[in-house]
């Protein structure tokens, strides 16, 4: 489990009896809220696609959909990526060694 995943996990969980049910439901509510930042974060790219598709179509000798239209969207479809280990999400830079 990832230290951000692990955090919320441990938030949803605060008060309540660790049980499978219980489980199951804070990581259902996880799954949720990840679904719903991924929608929202991606509202404004698909916003875009259906403005380059209305643009494209809207003369009366229609325009070809331009081609990055259907492959953002193929992109925007595919599952959310699994969250990253916390040896993931180590920077790479750090202070001491400089790099």
């Amino acid at each position: 489990m990832s230290t951000a995943r692990a955090a919320l996990y441990s938030a949803v969980m605060s008060g309540q009896q660790h049980s499978p049910d219980n489980s199951e439901r804070a990581s259902a509510l996880l799954d949720a809220f990840a679904a719903e930042v991924r929608t929202e974060a991606l509202r404004p790219v698909l916003d875009l696609c259906d403005r380059a598709e209305r643009q494209a179509t809207r003369w009366e000798n229609p325009l070809a959909v331009p081609g990055w239209v259907p492959a953002v969207r193929d992109a925007a479809a595919e599952p959310a990526p699994v969250l990253l280990t916390e040896a993931q999400q180590t920077p790479a830079y750090t202070k001491e060694t400089g790099r």
